[in-house]
C-alpha cells in the first residue's frame, strides 16, 4: 500500500487522505479534465464551503479570461494590429497574477485584482476598437453581476461602488457617449468574424458561469435540505414529536394544561457511593447503559421521557397526547424499568435497584428557554409524584391514591397504609406488585 496522499474530491475544495492509486496513463481528456479542475480548486483547499465557492468563481473568471484573451490575441495578430497583442498580454498577465493570489490565499487581493483587470481590458479593447460593433462592452454586465455575487464578508465595497462602475461603463461605452474614435478600424471582411467570435465567447463564458452557480444552488439547497433534516431530527430527541412540530410551524409560546396525567420519578438506590468508587468513564457508560434501557421502554409503553436530572427518572403519560390508560401505561412501564435494571452488569459485580413513585393528577406543560429548549411540566401533581419516589423503598413501585383507583382492577397492588410524606401530610399508598394475569 502506498503512502498517504492528498487528493481533491471534484467540485468540492475540501481535501482528504487517500491512498496511491494504480499507476495508469491519462488520456488527453483527463489530463486536461484534470488540469482545469486543479487550477479552479487553486486557494481553495480547506476554506469554509461559502469561501471555497467564491474563490472557485474568482478562478473560473481567471481563466476564463486567460482563454478568451489568449483567442483575442490570434485575432490582433492575424490582423497585425500589434498594439492590441500588447495589451492583450498585458491582461494575460493580469487574470494569471489573479490565480496566484489565490493560490496564496489572498483571497480579497484575488478578487480586486480580476475587477480591475478585467474592468480595464474590456473598457481600452473598447475604445481602441469600434467596441460597440463587436458587441465587447456586453462584459460588463457580466463584470457586474459579479461585483453583486463574489464580495464576502464585509467587502461591500464590491456592490457599492464596482457594480455601478461596470454598468456607467456599459452605457458609456456600448452606446459611444464620448464619440471615441478607434485607432483602428476592424476590415470590412473581417469585421463579421471578430463580432461572431465576440458574440460566441461573450455567451459561452455567460452559460459557464450560469451553470455553475445553478449547480452551486443546487447543491446548496440539497446540504440546506440534510441540515434541516438533522436539525429537526435533534429537536425530536430532544422534545416530543408533537412539540417540535408546533415548533417547526413558527409557535413560539407552548403552554398546555393536561387534567389526566401520570408522573414517574425513579432513582437509582444506592448511586452516590457507586460512583465514589468507580471511574468517571465507566459511571458515565453505566448511565447511559441504563437510560438507553429506559428510553427504550418508553417507546415500547407509550409513555414520553421528560427528563434526567443527575441519576434520576422522569417520565409522564398523557401528554402531550392524551391517553385514557396514562396510569396502566406507566404502570407497566414501571415494572419494566425495575425488571430491567436488576438484569444490568454493575462494575465489582454489584447490583442496581430502583426506588420509584407514581401520582396522577392535572398538570401544566410547556417549553421553556431560549438557547436550549426544554420540555417540562409544573404543577402539585409533579411534586406529590417526587414525594411518591423519597417515601419510597428500594426495589418497590410506590403510587398515591389516584392512581391506585385506577389501577386496582387490572394490577395487584399491596397497601403500604398512610405515611407522612414531606410537605403533604398524611397520606394513603399503595405498592405495584405486579399485572393481573
Amino acid at each position: 500500500m502506498g503512502s498517504p496522499k492528498v487528493g481533491y474530491a471534484r467540485g468540492s475544495p475540501a481535501i482528504f487522505p487517500m491512498n496511491d492509486p494504480p499507476t495508469q496513463r491519462l488520456g488527453p481528456a483527463q489530463f486536461t479534465q484534470a488540469g482545469w479542475e486543479s487550477l479552479k480548486d487553486l486557494g481553495a483547499e480547506n476554506a469554509a464551503r461559502h469561501v471555497a465557492r467564491r474563490i472557485q468563481f474568482v478562478n473560473l473568471g481567471s481563466m476564463f479570461g486567460v482563454l478568451v484573451t489568449a483567442c483575442w490575441v490570434v485575432a490582433a495578430i492575424s490582423l497585425e494590429f500589434w498594439p492590441l497583442v500588447w495589451m492583450n498580454l498585458a491582461a494575460i498577465v493580469g487574470y494569471a497574477a489573479t490565480l496566484l493570489l489565490n493560490r496564496r490565499k489572498r483571497w480579497s487581493s484575488a478578487r480586486h485584482v480580476l475587477f480591475w483587470t478585467t474592468t480595464s481590458h474590456i473598457a481600452v479593447l473598447t475604445a481602441v476598437l469600434p467596441g460597440h460593433d463587436v458587441d465587447s462592452h456586453n462584459w460588463f454586465l457580466i463584470i457586474g453581476a459579479a461585483a453583486f455575487l463574489l464580495p464576502d464578508g464585509d467587502e461591500m465595497i464590491w456592490r457599492r461602488v464596482y457594480a455601478p462602475i461596470s454598468i456607467a461603463l456599459y452605457f458609456l461605452l456600448g452606446f459611444d457617449v464620448f464619440e471615441i474614435t478607434p485607432i483602428r478600424v476592424i476590415p470590412a471582411g473581417a469585421a463579421p468574424y471578430v463580432k461572431f467570435g465576440a458574440q460566441v465567447s461573450f455567451v459561452t463564458v455567460s452559460a459557464f458561469l450560469l451553470s455553475m452557480f445553478y449547480r452551486d444552488l443546487a447543491a446548496t439547497e440539497v446540504l440546506l435540505e440534510k441540515t434541516n433534516q438533522k436539525s429537526r431530527a435533534l429537536l425530536r430527541n430532544i422534545l416530543p414529536a408533537l412539540i417540535s412540530e408546533r415548533l417547526e410551524t413558527g409557535e413560539v409560546s407552548i403552554a398546555d394544561a393536561s387534567d389526566e396525567v401520570t408522573i414517574l420519578f425513579a432513582d437509582i438506590v444506592g448511586f452516590t457511593p457507586l460512583a465514589a468508587s468507580t471511574s468517571a468513564g465507566a459511571l458515565v457508560q453505566l448511565l447511559n447503559d441504563v437510560f438507553s434501557q429506559f428510553d427504550d421502554l418508553a417507546v415500547e409503553f407509550g409513555v414520553e421521557k421528560i427528563k434526567t436530572i443527575g441519576d434520576a427518572y422522569m417520565a409522564a403519560a398523557g401528554v402531550p397526547t392524551g391517553a385514557v390508560d396514562h396510569a396502566s401505561r406507566m404502570a407497566r412501564f414501571a415494572l419494566a424499568m425495575r425488571d430491567v435494571i436488576r438484569t444490568l452488569p454493575v462494575p465489582g459485580d454489584g447490583k442496581l435497584d430502583l426506588r420509584i413513585g407514581l401520582h396522577a393528577g392535572p398538570v401544566v406543560a410547556g417549553v421553556i428557554g431560549k438557547t436550549k429548549f426544554s420540555y417540562d411540566l409544573w404543577g402539585d401533581t409533579v411534586n406529590t409524584a417526587a414525594r411518591m419516589e423519597s417515601h419510597s423503598q428500594p426495589g418497590r413501585v410506590q403510587v398515591s391514591e389516584p392512581v391506585y383507583e385506577l389501577l386496582k382492577d387490572e394490577f395487584v397492588l399491596e397497601p403500604r397504609g398512610s405515611i407522612e410524606i414531606k410537605g403533604k401530610g398524611e397520606m394513603k399508598t399503595w405498592f405495584l406488585e405486579a399485572a393481573r394475569v
